[in-house]
């Protein structure tokens, strides 16, 4: 299966927003957690098995999903209350190489002042407000920077999501 094609991305694009949508009855959300699932999906899909990589989606898309209901009520994302955690995937040295390079193509398509914010969210794994304080910018600011990454992420992979 290769993970790269038009036609798999938008399988599970779509399963991811389908997935997320569930949980948060919202387009407009279930397209951040659907976005946010495929961000997380790249960074693992070398140790990602071609018969379980949709219920791999399918379950971190739920999980996206749960911490953008906290986000809303105000509760910590991290808490362990969760039904499901997200599933980790250790990862060998030449795939941690790999998802590092094809995360610095994804950077490219994105404009200077995003690329710092994009690469602390999604590389680093910090939290909007943090990444508020260490950028200079308001929390608000730094949410609206990272749709307009989902955005152009998806536009970059040629993937529409349903909506």
């Amino acid at each position: 299966m290769d993970f790269e094609s038009d036609e798999f991305l938008r399988r599970a694009g779509g399963i991811a927003w389908r997935a997320a949508r569930v949980v948060l009855g919202d387009n407009d959300l279930a397209d951040d957690a659907a976005q946010e699932t495929l961000l997380e999906f790249w960074r693992h899909r070398h140790g990602l098995r071609p018969e379980t990589v949709f219920g791999w989606i399918a379950r971190v898309a739920h999980n996206k999903a749960v911490d953008i209901t906290r986000r809303h009520r105000g509760e910590d994302p991290d808490s362990d209350s969760v039904a499901f955690a997200t599933i980790p995937h250790p990862r060998d040295d030449l795939e941690e190489m790999l998802s590092g390079i094809a995360f610095q193509q994804i950077l490219l398509v994105l404009p200077d002042r995003l690329r710092e914010i994009a690469r602390l969210r999604y590389q680093e794994d910090i939290e909007t407000r943090v990444i508020a304080e260490r950028v200079g910018k308001t929390a608000g600011t730094v949410r609206n920077n990272l749709v307009e990454i989902s955005e152009l992420v998806r536009a970059s992979l040629g993937l529409e999501l349903p909506g």
